[in-house]
């Protein structure tokens, strides 16, 4: 039997209330438009334990061109989230766009940035897997791919504040602190799953982490 690191534990009981705090504190002092956005995204991650989230609202590459054209799933992928890891991740993004991009923006601003980074990602994600498919002449690639996620929206932020903020601390809490650095870098979210008449295994959704310099 595993035993319990008392120190982990101890470690883990004075800084938990302390992040606790720091959260709520920065959920009240936000706008009306990231708490928006944060409660799109918790109310559709709940909404996911009953009905398939992703297939509605996430981009579906042979639903969204001609002749279906579901072009409102290119607002309502980015807040599309179906584990708990996922919706920390969107909304931390979205309330440090609160913290750190709204006040020299706006609230109009920010709205309108997440809208046209979240379009684009989605239209250019479903683009790339229509010519895999002219490539392939897989329909897996056209309607068993569901894109879905704030990746997207995380990479246009994080360029957002290299050109804002250059290289400086953005983000300092115990233990931790956040730096946008010299390194431009790109992001999108990997999934890999068997497709139903492959036994090989499938790159979903390409997620490339590579360092430019």
């Amino acid at each position: 039997m595993l035993k319990k690191d008392p120190s982990n534990q101890t470690t883990m009981n004075r800084y938990l209330p302390v992040a606790r705090q720091h959260f709520l504190a920065a959920l009240a002092s936000t706008s009306v438009v990231v708490k928006s956005i944060s409660a799109v995204v918790v109310l559709l991650y709940l909404l996911s334990w009953a009905v398939t989230t992703p297939y509605a609202l996430g981009v579906t590459p042979g639903l969204l061109f001609p002749p279906n054209f579901w072009v409102w799933t290119l607002v309502t992928h980015g807040v599309v989230e179906q584990h708990i890891w996922g919706v920390a991740a969107n909304v931390g993004t979205v309330m440090a766009c609160g913290r750190l991009l709204e006040p020299l923006w706006g609230a109009l601003e920010l709205l309108i940035f997440f809208a046209v980074v979240n379009v684009s990602a989605g239209l250019l994600a479903g683009l790339s897997y229509l010519l895999t498919y002219v490539a392939t002449f897989n329909l897996y690639f056209l309607f068993a791919v569901h894109i879905h996620g704030a990746a997207g929206f995380l990479g246009g932020v994080l360029v957002a504040l290299k050109q804002t903020m250059g290289d400086t601390t953005v983000l300092r809490v115990p233990q931790v602190r956040l730096m946008i650095i010299e390194n431009n870098f790109l992001f999108g979210p990997v999934y890999i799953k068997d497709a139903p008449s492959h036994s090989h295994k499938i790159v979903q959704n390409i997620h490339l982490i590579c360092s430019l310099n």
